[in-house]
C-alpha cells in the first residue's frame, strides 16, 4: 500500500512536469510562428528592394550617392536579420530536441529581437551616430556658405 502512495506522488509530480514542459513548448512554437511570418515579410521586402535596384542605382549618379547608400544599408540588415533568426531558429530547435526547454526558450525569444539587436548594430558600425551627422551637416553648410560667398564676389 505504502509502494501505491510513493508512485502516486511521483505520477502527479511528472504530470506537473509535464504541464510546465507543454506550456514552455507553446510559448516557443508561438514565438516560432512568429518568427516565421516575420520572414516572410522580410522576404517579401528584399523581393521589391531586389526589383527596384536599377532606380536606386540612378543616384550612382550624383556626388551625394542619392538613395543608394540607404538602400543597399536597408536590403544589407533584412538579408543578416533572417540569416541570424533562421540560424537562432535552427539552434532552438535543437536544443528543444535535445531537452533544453528553457534555453530553447530564450533562444527564439533573442532570435525574435534580431531586428532591434542588428539595427542598434547597423547603426552604430555605419556611423551615423547623431555627434557625427550633426558634424557632417555642419562641415556641408560651411562649405556651402564658401561657394555662395566665393560665386558671388
Amino acid at each position: 500500500m505504502l509502494g501505491d502512495f510513493q508512485t502516486m506522488g511521483v505520477t502527479v509530480g511528472n504530470m506537473a512536469w509535464n504541464i510546465l514542459g507543454a506550456f514552455f513548448y507553446l510559448i516557443i512554437a508561438i514565438y516560432m510562428v512568429l518568427i516565421y511570418f516575420q520572414t516572410l515579410t522580410r522576404g517579401i521586402e528584399m523581393f521589391i528592394l531586389r526589383l527596384a535596384i536599377p532606380i536606386a542605382c540612378i543616384g550612382l549618379l550624383n556626388s551625394d550617392g542619392g538613395a543608394f547608400n540607404g538602400y543597399v544599408k536597408k536590403f544589407i540588415s533584412n538579408a543578416f536579420t533572417v540569416i541570424v533568426q533562421l540560424a537562432l531558429l535552427q539552434f532552438a530547435i535543437l536544443l528543444m530536441n535535445n531537452a533544453h526547454i528553457i534555453l530553447s526558450l530564450s533562444t527564439v525569444m533573442i532570435a525574435n529581437r534580431t531586428p532591434h539587436l542588428l539595427r542598434e548594430f547597423m547603426e552604430t558600425a555605419g556611423g551615423n551616430s547623431s555627434l557625427g551627422s550633426k558634424v557632417s551637416t555642419a562641415t556641408r553648410t560651411v562649405s556651402s556658405f564658401k561657394n555662395i560667398i566665393s560665386k558671388g564676389r
